[in-house]
């Protein structure tokens, strides 16, 4: 993890035991948007530790996130406006690191 004044990187290894993976879906299990969401969320907490989602006028889900990927969770915190914009790049071997979902939430 590295942490600046208004930004945080995380790396982060999907196991494929985690309960996330549960019955999403039974023939390619893939991370559900709405943890990628709600990790972003508690990630941001770091910023303001009693933050909550007030609106996501902006999510993008462009390649699904699957057990074993090594995924990067970058969030930048826009204090002026109460906003986080995220995304999750992911890293697979003999490919190119890609966007894998974006977006931005406004917290209360």
């Amino acid at each position: 993890m590295t942490e600046e004044k208004d930004q945080l990187i995380v790396q982060i290894f999907l196991d494929p035991d985690l309960v996330w993976f549960e019955g999403h879906f039974s023939d390619q299990k893939i991370l559900p948007g709405v943890v990628q969401i709600s990790w972003a969320l508690e990630f941001a907490r770091r910023f303001i530790p009693d933050a909550e989602i007030k609106e996501t006028p902006l999510i993008k889900f462009s390649k699904p996130l699957v057990p074993e990927d090594l995924v990067t969770l970058k969030l930048v915190y826009v204090p002026e406006k109460k906003t986080v914009r995220f995304s999750y790049t992911v890293e697979r071997p003999n490919e190119a690191a890609s966007t894998a979902s974006e977006g931005r939430f406004l917290l209360c």
